[in-house]
């Protein structure tokens, strides 16, 4: 969910209701959306992108050229092909087993992540 600062009630209501089922990931829209700027892009998942082959490569170059994280519901032990991918290209994945460290995880993520546009 794309959003400035005059929106963050629709994206924390979009993020703390989420649609249950298989998740698909659409990188020719991220690319869409973020062509032009970089930008922080956090993405959470409970499980296995379904169509992860196929956008694999467009994801990666939109996940380079930004300030990207990705917050994995569920322990370490438990990597999806997704994850194992994002840590083989050295990109940050968070591991959380429940509703306060994921809260915790995501303000620190943000803070640490606009720290750097701050103190330049």
């Amino acid at each position: 969910k794309e959003s400035d600062f005059f929106n963050l009630d629709e994206v924390r209501k979009h993020a703390l209701s989420p649609d249950w089922g298989s998740t698909n990931l659409d990188a020719q829209n991220l690319i869409q959306i973020l062509r032009g700027r970089e930008s922080f892009v956090l993405s959470i998942s409970d499980g296995e992108i379904s169509n992860w082959e196929s956008e694999k490569s467009d994801f990666e170059d939109v996940a380079r050229k930004n300030y990207y994280a990705h917050i994995q519901i569920g322990s370490k032990d438990r990597k999806t092909n997704f994850t194992k991918d994002l840590e083989s290209w050295q990109l940050p994945v968070f591991y959380v087993t429940n509703g306060d460290d994921l809260s915790r995880l995501m303000v620190d993520t943000a803070k640490d992540t606009y720290r750097r546009f701050i103190s330049t």
